[in-house]
């Protein structure tokens, strides 16, 4: 009888022991792994970098109110952070921001922070509106403020609302505020303007930061700017262009600081290269002339020509001077 009495309570010992040992490990389960409210298993320690859906053929739509409604379809999308940051892979889609501006856009990959406002597209990215067209490495929309930034290889095509100017833009590096239709290029800025009418002369441009206005018709040059026209070219630390005065008795564009200009001529069959050299030059479409002002000197053939104010015109030998006390003109 005692020997029986110390097998069971031996045995009890035993269960409740491998009983509580169950327990335990069943509890440390539980609290190593638990089931998200999206039913996927993670571990908790990483619950945060891991809380991720995965889909595949995916179209996604945001138009909550008063911010930008985007909407947009893409093969691959990993929804992380509880829904906050989205991860699309061949993302195509519409914006259309909160002043009413809307674009197509796609790329390789894409990444919007949804608390952030905030959406950026890598690799071959392509984004087209109404009047702009847009090719870069990355872009970045930021929704607080309407503001665009490009980066890698920026290249632009942009059609000017008043003047119906076609504006062609490249550089490494471009921010533009869309509500106000303005923003700057930076780096190996090159561009060309294209007029409406095929007979009317196109501007090609160089420099290092390009600052522009489209609603106030304005582009603004700095550092190293180059400028070319037909046969005229001129150089100078700073510039603008004035889109609108082309067709007016107005300066359509305007070189300042160590200003050079090489022209060529041919006059009577015979080939002629003019140089100039002054602080401003204004250069104005509808009279077909540029004038120098700041010192200006111009060195044609043997001549050497000096004044207060000198006059070019394309295609003539002819050299207006005014030299403050006499107005003559030169042959």
């Amino acid at each position: 009888m005692n020997v029986l009495k110390f097998y069971l309570n031996k045995h009890s010992i035993v269960c409740f022991a491998f009983l509580t040992l169950m327990a335990y490990v069943g509890y440390m389960s539980l609290k190593i792994l638990k089931i998200s409210p999206k039913g996927a298993l993670t571990e908790s320690g990483f619950l945060e970098a891991v809380d991720e859906n995965y889909f595949q053929g995916v179209n996604y739509f945001n138009t909550k109110p008063g911010a930008t409604r985007l909407k947009l379809h893409a093969e691959e999308a990993s929804i992380l952070d509880k829904g906050n940051r989205i991860v699309f892979f061949s993302p195509k889609g519409q914006a259309e921001t909160k002043s009413g501006q809307v674009f197509d856009y796609q790329a390789k990959k894409g990444l919007y922070l949804k608390m952030n406002e905030y959406l950026m597209l890598e690799q071959e990215v392509d984004v087209t509106s109404v009047n702009m067209k847009l090719k870069s490495h990355i872009a970045e929309y930021f929704e607080g403020n309407e503001k665009v930034v490009a980066k890698g290889e920026v290249k632009t095509w942009a059609l000017d609302a008043r003047t119906k100017d076609r504006i062609r833009i490249f550089g490494d590096y471009m921010e533009w505020f869309v509500r106000q239709d303005a923003g700057e290029f930076r780096g190996q800025v090159d561009g060309t303007i294209k007029r409406q009418r095929a007979f009317e002369e196109s501007v090609d441009f160089n420099c290092d930061i390009l600052k522009y206005n489209l609603l106030k018709s304005w582009i603004g040059l700095d550092g190293h700017v180059r400028l070319k026209k037909q046969e005229l070219t001129a150089t100078a630390l700073h510039g603008e262009i004035f889109l609108e005065n082309y067709n007016k008795k107005l300066k359509y564009y305007t070189l300042f600081d160590d200003v050079k200009v090489t022209e060529k001529l041919l006059v009577g069959g015979t080939p002629l290269v003019r140089r100039a050299f002054s602080e401003r030059l204004e250069g104005y479409m509808a009279e077909n002339k540029i004038i120098l002002t700041g010192s200006p000197k111009v060195f044609q053939e043997t001549d050497t020509i000096k004044g207060n104010i000198i006059v070019l015109r394309p295609d003539t030998e002819v050299v207006e001077v005014d030299d403050a006390t006499t107005n003559f003109i030169l042959k």
